[in-house]
C-alpha cells in the first residue's frame, strides 16, 4: 500500500496464537490493546482499545479484528518511509502467576510518501 503525507490512512489488526497463522487470538478477551504506527518514530499515532487520554479509540470490526484510521492532520506530521506498526496486548489470564501477560507484535503495512500538498489537509 503506498499512501502519502496529509492523507487518511485506515489499517485493521489481527493477532495469532501461534507462529503458522492457524488460529486467531480472540481480542475481545483481552483488557487493553494498545498500537503505534509510525515512520521514523519522531511523530507516531497512538491507538486503545478502551477510552484512554492522548489515543485514538480502536474500532471493533469483529472477536479477531480491530480497525483504526490515523488522521491526516498526523500523516502530515510523519516523515516519508515504510510504515511500521506495534501492537502491545495485555490479557487476564489465571494461569499465569500475576494474572496478567503481555504481548508484543510488530510489522510494516505500507510506504508515506512525501506530498507537498499536506499543508491543505
Amino acid at each position: 500500500m503506498e499512501k502519502y503525507q496529509g492523507e487518511d490512512i485506515g489499517f485493521s489488526i489481527k493477532l495469532w496464537t501461534d507462529t503458522s497463522k492457524t488460529e486467531l487470538v480472540n481480542l475481545d478477551n483481552v483488557s487493553e490493546i494498545i498500537v503505534y504506527v509510525y515512520t521514523d518514530g519522531c511523530k507516531k499515532a497512538m491507538f486503545s482499545k478502551t477510552d484512554k487520554s492522548g489515543y485514538s479509540k480502536l474500532s471493533k470490526v469483529s472477536s479477531t479484528e480491530y480497525s483504526g484510521i490515523i488522521d491526516s492532520s498526523i500523516t502530515k506530521l510523519m516523515a516519508p518511509g515504510l510504515l511500521s506498526l506495534e501492537i502491545n496486548i495485555a490479557e487476564n489470564e489465571a494461569s499465569v502467576s500475576d494474572g496478567k501477560w503481555n504481548l508484543i507484535q510488530r510489522g510494516s503495512f505500507g510506504v508515506l510518501r512525501k506530498s507537498l500538498v499536506k499543508i491543505e489537509s
